[in-house]
């Protein structure tokens, strides 16, 4: 009996790390294509600097964020991991030729679409929802700073 224990306890670790390690990739895929389709230039304070990946985190924990987009957005790293395995450790030049060619892909260019939505949302939207750190996004657009900022997330009575 204690060996059938051990033996499914090391089981169940095995496929808990290979779950943990599966979600974890395909957040660090989400984070590379947010930053690089909202790059840091000399001019553009990208989603790296605006904090994209850390606004995305944020939202999608709420109960309001809407689970298709969340369930659709990782099955799409997924996919894009499937495309293309080593994507978050390629350059620069050869992640905007892969991107362009998963985006051949109806399920590509609907899925860029919504990393695209979810990337402005965070550089346009009010820095208390984690996104738009030092209000780096209006910056880049020479937005005038809205006086008064939201002083609670997700439409919370004061």
């Amino acid at each position: 009996m204690r060996r059938r224990t051990f033996l499914i306890f090391s089981l169940l670790s095995f496929f808990t790390k290979l779950y943990a390690s599966k979600k974890t990739n395909q957040l660090q895929i989400i984070k590379s294509v947010l930053e690089h389709l909202f790059p840091n230039t000399p001019t553009y304070s990208g989603a790296s600097s605006f904090k994209g990946y850390d606004f995305f985190l944020f939202v999608m924990k709420h109960p309001t964020f809407n689970k298709d987009d969340l369930e659709f957005i990782l099955e799409g790293a997924n996919k894009l991991d499937q495309f293309n395995n080593q994507f978050i450790f390629l350059n620069t030049k050869t992640k905007e030729k892969i991107l362009r060619e998963f985006e051949t892909l109806n399920f590509g260019q609907n899925w860029l679409s919504t990393l695209l939505y979810y990337g402005l949302e965070a550089m346009l939207g009010d820095p208390i929802y984690k996104g738009n750190k030092d209000m780096l996004g209006w910056k880049n657009i020479n937005h005038t700073i809205p006086v008064p900022t939201a002083s609670q997330p997700f439409g919370k009575k004061i």
